[in-house]
């Protein structure tokens, strides 16, 4: 029986990507889940996830998880989490 992946954690166990849409204007980022979890929680389920779009700063994200064959295009980004000090 296949179990569904719900969070960040078991998207990190198979080695997916999470995508991000922004719908008003259509930028896309893309993380590797594996290093998500080291700056969120690991239970958090994937659409508790909260980012905000760099260019026109909504909060209106489409989150899909993307098997690595299909997410990596020679003009892709894979944006990397990073602490900020203050």
């Amino acid at each position: 029986m296949a179990r569904s992946i719900c969070t960040l954690d078991d998207a990190a166990r198979h080695s997916l990507y999470l995508e991000v849409i922004c719908e008003p204007c259509d930028r896309k980022a893309l993380f590797a889940t594996w290093e998500l979890v080291h700056s969120m929680k690991r239970s958090n389920s994937i659409s508790a996830l909260r980012f905000r779009c760099v260019a026109c700063g909504s909060r209106k994200l489409v989150k899909r998880l993307i098997d690595c064959e299909y997410a990596i295009t020679p003009e892709s980004i894979i944006w990397r989490p990073v602490k900020v000090r203050e």
